[in-house]
């Protein structure tokens, strides 16, 4: 039998009819299993994916390693505090995801899960990871995600092949500096921390094509951020960038840019190139509270005073948030944003319109006090 599955049956224990079987895929899922007795590992050693998310299991056995011939082990939603040493003898093991447990650590020689390309630990309590783990050089896809993670290794910027990093959610106050040798990242989310500056170099600033670092203590943007050439999405609300922050090669080099969140920091200018991101479709330099969050006495926005003239070639745009700053004047042209269809200007020093305005015919939605 090359499968079985058994989600949501209300079961307790592993049957006997499963235990006796020689099955390669078994899907669990949904029960109210508990443990899985010594006997599991040692007769279902032909299993290749093995499933048992949303159980009540704490612990998995010491003899885990005879499932040798596993390649996927899904875990998630259970009440696992510890996982066995054990767990790095599968050799074979490419997806692991614990998703939803009570890990505090993860076991020192996870490094030797070499052909390991997903692992998934978001949700747990892990508070550091094993000086090792940048060993995991097949890694592909990482989610450590609400943890309460504190430092990454020195060795983490040996995990070459990482795609998509999410450490967001966790207690971070640094990155190391073997973080600047990733290469090939394209999803970084370091959403939710406690980050005060990046890398001045990023090997993976040519790959990564979404950014995600809002909710920081950032105060300054590194020189790479000019190099970002596949670069769609950028969100760096709720930082302390001032000033003007971007170099000004920006808008020359990240020309595939299509969403830009600046919201709620204390910019005060952008650079003259910003008007060469002719693919931005939705810019946010405006307050990164929802209304009834928004503290009426403060503002919630940046503090821009007026916008570069060049701002009038984004004829992309379709949504441009602006509202909570201090903006006084107009560019001339701002009514050749000719495919804006959601505009907020509230909350600014405007006193005057430019005419351009009534060149608007696809507004559906515009606030300007």
């Amino acid at each position: 039998m090359e499968e079985i599955c058994l989600k949501s049956q209300g079961l307790e224990d592993v049957p006997d009819s499963v235990m006796n079987s020689s099955c390669k895929n078994l899907d669990l899922d949904f029960n109210d299993i508990f443990t899985l007795p010594s006997t599991f590992c040692e007769n279902l050693t032909s299993l290749t994916i093995l499933s048992i998310n949303g159980n009540n299991l704490v612990t998995l056995p010491d003899n885990i390693c005879l499932l040798s011939e596993l390649h996927e082990l899904y875990l998630k939603e259970n009440y696992i505090a510890k996982l066995p040493e054990t767990l790095g003898e599968l050799k074979h093991l490419q997806e692991l995801n614990l998703i939803g447990n009570q890990l505090k650590q993860l076991p020192e020689n996870i490094h030797s899960l070499c052909q390991l390309v997903m692992l998934n630990v978001s949700e747990n309590i892990i508070e550091s990871l094993p000086i090792t783990f940048g060993n995991l050089e097949c890694l592909s896809y990482l989610n450590l995600s609400y943890n309460s993670i504190e430092y990454l290794p020195e060795s983490f910027g040996n995990l070459t092949n990482l795609k998509t990093l999410d450490l967001s959610s966790n207690s971070l106050m640094s990155l190391p500096d073997s973080f600047q040798n990733l290469p090939s990242l394209e999803i970084l989310n370091l959403n939710s921390n406690k980050i005060k500056t990046l890398p001045d170099t990023f090997l993976s600033s040519r790959t990564l094509q979404k950014l995600i670092i809002c909710q920081n203590q950032l105060s300054h943007i590194p020189p790479w951020f000019s190099e970002m050439e596949n670069i769609k999405e950028i969100y760096l609300s709720d930082n302390y960038l001032s000033k003007t922050p971007f170099p000004e090669e920006f808008g020359e080099k990240c020309l595939n840019l299509e969403l830009l969140d600046l919201s709620g920091n204390n910019i005060t200018g952008l650079p003259n190139s910003f008007g060469k991101l002719t693919n931005l479709s939705n810019l946010d330099l405006g307050s990164s509270f929802d209304e009834l969050e928004r503290n009426p006495l403060l503002s919630n926005g940046n503090e821009l005073v007026c916008l570069p003239d060049s701002f009038c070639n984004l004829k992309n745009l379709s949504k441009l948030e602006l509202d909570e700053n201090q903006i006084e004047i107009l560019p001339e042209e701002f009514g050749c944003l000719k495919n804006l269809t959601y505009l907020d200007l509230s909350k600014n020093k405007l006193k005057v319109l430019p005419e351009s305005f009534g060149h608007f015919e696809q507004l559906r939605s515009a606030y300007y006090l």
